[in-house]
């Protein structure tokens, strides 16, 4: 499943569920999503049918995003400026399906960044360099298995 979180950004989503329907085709995107002015919920009406989830309210937020992970062994989260350029030259879900030990892919950094070891028990990802983009639970095209997730 994917899931994409957005806030007043209806622009955005259509930019980014359009480059998921060419470039990781699949089941449409689950969006949660809210709008603090009626100008910006209208906006999210007006895009092309997806799988839109009924306007989420902060306070409903936790709730729905659980019941959203219980339909699906695996989940890629997305914010909704990103963008997906070209597709993807393997399945993320096979690749945690094939390797107990991986945490979570992530095609976003490009083809050259095919592998990040996991130093031991406790990743300490704060403890690299600056310029290092490392970082493996960012919610912009990051595949997990939806266990791993809710524990």
């Amino acid at each position: 499943m994917k899931l994409i979180f957005s806030k007043n950004r209806a622009a955005q989503l259509d930019l980014l569920t359009r480059s998921l329907a060419v470039n990781w085709p699949g089941p449409p995107p689950h969006v949660l999503w809210t709008a603090t002015e009626d100008v910006f919920a209208n906006a999210y009406q007006e895009l092309p049918e997806t799988a839109l989830v009924p306007e989420t309210p902060p306070a409903d937020f936790d709730r729905v995003l659980r019941l959203l992970l219980t339909t699906d062994e695996f989940v890629t989260f997305f914010c909704d400026d990103n963008v997906v350029f070209s597709p993807l030259p393997w399945e993320p879900e096979q690749v945690l399906a094939d390797h107990d030990d991986v945490l979570t892919v992530s095609p976003r950094l490009g083809r050259s960044n095919t592998f990040m070891p996991w130093p031991g028990e406790k990743y300490q990802w704060t403890d690299l360099p600056r310029h290092d983009f490392g970082f493996p639970c960012s919610i912009d095209g990051h595949t997990f298995r939806t266990d791993d997730v809710l524990t």
